[in-house]
């Protein structure tokens, strides 16, 4: 079986596109033994049929107006462990690239890889790389038939979003003419197929499956919020319930004007249920869906996600080694690199706490004014006391997560021309952009 499939449908008009593409991946692979380059084209014939010669593999195709047809006809004549969802109008731009993609950090193989394509980037995958299982598991997850689009859609909304691994450091380029504005109703007729119920339910239930089989899956989380009376703004909510979680997990609201004794409410809650962690997320904090299961898979007894001040100059709020009456040192941006880094404390509007921690700790938890007389400071107090226990806290520096803020727009004229301030009524001023 080789490592990947690379599927390439193009048209019979195209025999340029083709041949440059492949010319480019034999010019960046760093071993081309390794890949099966499967082209299928669409052709006179009545049925399809299926020429082999190493690791080339030639389809044809009957004609079809559906890309997706010749997307599904690529994967069935495909062997690879791995599926690349490519097209004629790509190149590679990084050498090697084959030698980046890390296979063997997800062992079930149950991962989508994408790559920087300076159109979507981090956001959206146009050309997918996922698993040989997944096709195994619903055979028919590329049956429906796409004119344009929805083809990458489908892996992508099949994949829950902790197992999209973004791969900045591969880049890829268009070189693709735009589609016109007489392709509308293309593009209409594959939206209405797309969200067709029955479709929608095969990527759910893909989705499902592959949350399933990660060890994660059985992780009992008590999501705590941590607010007032409502939260800071109503679409708080809409993310909160948008949030990917295990099955055993629950909800917890606690109102209230202290914060250190709802956040000791939570805690109190999560031992009466036996949560196997919580998740403090206060009630000003937008989370990605898929930010739990990136926290639950560092398997830490603390882990936070990068949250920034919301006041300018947004710092991120992240603390490293305690140092006497002046407190934890601050950390910058100018400080932080990528991935999994272990600090000294942080806030507490995003974290994952393993619920064996307060066993550890003394009751009440968090307190209020303990730390600073003249703060809050529940959580430095809660980060100090847990330091001294041996217990370590780390910043997961991939999961980022949005922090709501208040904030004074104003068009200001000035010699420049017109450009637009802002004011989030800190001590250090506002910040000024100028206008297009």
């Amino acid at each position: 079986m080789y490592q990947l499939s690379i599927l390439l449908p193009s048209g019979p008009n195209n025999s340029e596109k083709l041949a440059r593409i492949l010319t480019n991946l034999k010019e960046t692979i760093s071993d081309i033994s390794k890949i099966e380059f499967v082209v299928c084209l669409d052709n006179v014939i009545n049925e399809v049929n299926i020429e082999r010669n190493g690791n080339v593999v030639y389809v044809f195709a009957p004609p079809s107006q559906h890309r997706s047809t010749f997307f599904l006809e690529a994967w069935k004549a495909s062997t690879g462990r791995f599926v690349l969802m490519a097209n004629d109008d790509i190149i590679f731009k990084t050498k090697n690239w084959d030698t980046l993609i890390p296979y063997d950090k997800y062992p079930d193989d149950l991962v989508l890889f994408y790559f920087k394509d300076n159109q979507f980037n981090e956001s959206f995958s146009c050309h997918p790389i996922w698993s040989r299982k997944v096709m195994e598991f619903e055979p028919t997850l590329l049956d429906p038939l796409y004119y344009i689009t929805k083809c990458d859609n489908t892996i992508w909304d099949s994949h829950p979003g902790h197992r999209r691994h973004y791969l900045p450091e591969i880049e890829i380029e268009h070189i693709q003419t735009p589609y016109g504005p007489e392709w509308a109703p293309y593009y209409e007729m594959d939206n209405r197929t797309y969200w067709q119920g029955n479709l929608v339910g095969i990527r759910n239930k893909v989705r499902h499956w592959i949350t399933a089989q990660t060890e994660l899956y059985n992780a009992n989380v008590l999501i705590g919020v941590v607010t007032a009376e409502y939260a800071r703004r109503a679409d708080f909510y809409d993310h909160l319930n948008a949030m990917e979680r295990p099955k055993n997990s629950m909800n917890i609201s606690v109102h209230g004007q202290s914060i250190a004794n709802n956040r000791n409410k939570v805690v109190d809650n999560a031992l009466v249920y036996g949560s196997s962690h919580v998740l403090f997320l206060d009630d000003d904090v937008i989370p990605k869906p898929e930010l739990l299961y990136s926290l639950l898979k560092h398997d830490k007894d603390i882990v936070c996600a990068l949250q920034c001040h919301r006041n300018f100059p947004h710092a991120p709020i992240l603390f490293g080694e305690y140092v006497g009456k002046e407190g934890f040192r601050k950390l910058n941006f100018s400080n932080l690199t990528d991935g999994l880094v272990r600090v000294g404390a942080a806030g507490l509007g995003c974290v994952l706490i393993k619920t064996d921690v307060f066993k550890k700790m003394e009751a009440p938890w968090f307190r209020f004014g303990e730390f600073r007389k003249d703060q809050m400071a529940e959580d430095t107090g809660f980060f100090k006391r847990a330091g001294e226990l041996g217990i370590e806290v780390y910043c997961d520096l991939g999961s980022q997560v949005g922090h709501i803020a208040s904030m004074i727009v104003r068009p200001i004229k000035k010699h420049i021309g017109w450009i637009v301030d802002y004011d989030t009524n800190s001590q250090q001023g506002s910040v000024s952009f100028k206008g297009l």
